[in-house]
């Protein structure tokens, strides 16, 4: 990760701690950039997790890693999770992308998606 993804990165946990939002569990692709984005958030306690990594030119196996995904979705039922990973995943699972410096809220029960960019 480049000085600008680290900044974009610190400014993402920044902004999201400035509004006291707090997330219950927190969890990263286990690549190098991702876990390092997790911790330059600075957004609390986090853990890697294999449904998270990308499946990208058959990095992992698309279906298995979705399935990972799907079911540990599934099993959070109570409070906000983070879950920083790949733009496939993302795109996979809520139909929308951030790009470089963005994120997306994403509800499992409804379905519905926002996507927040600081610029």
């Amino acid at each position: 990760m480049d000085a600008k993804g680290r900044k974009q990165a610190s400014d993402i946990g920044a902004a999201i701690q400035h509004i006291g939002f707090r997330f219950t569990h927190i969890f990263s692709s286990e690549w190098c950039r991702f876990k390092e984005t997790t911790e330059l958030m600075k957004l609390g306690y986090w853990t890697t997790f294999q449904g998270l990594n990308s499946f990208f030119q058959s990095y992992a196996n698309k279906q298995d890693t979705l399935e990972r995904l799907r079911f540990k979705l599934d099993a959070l039922t109570e409070g906000v999770t983070s879950m920083v990973s790949h733009q496939v995943i993302i795109k996979a699972v809520t139909g929308a992308s951030s790009g470089s410096g963005g994120f997306v809220a994403y509800n499992t029960h409804t379905k519905r998606r926002k996507v927040f960019r600081l610029d």
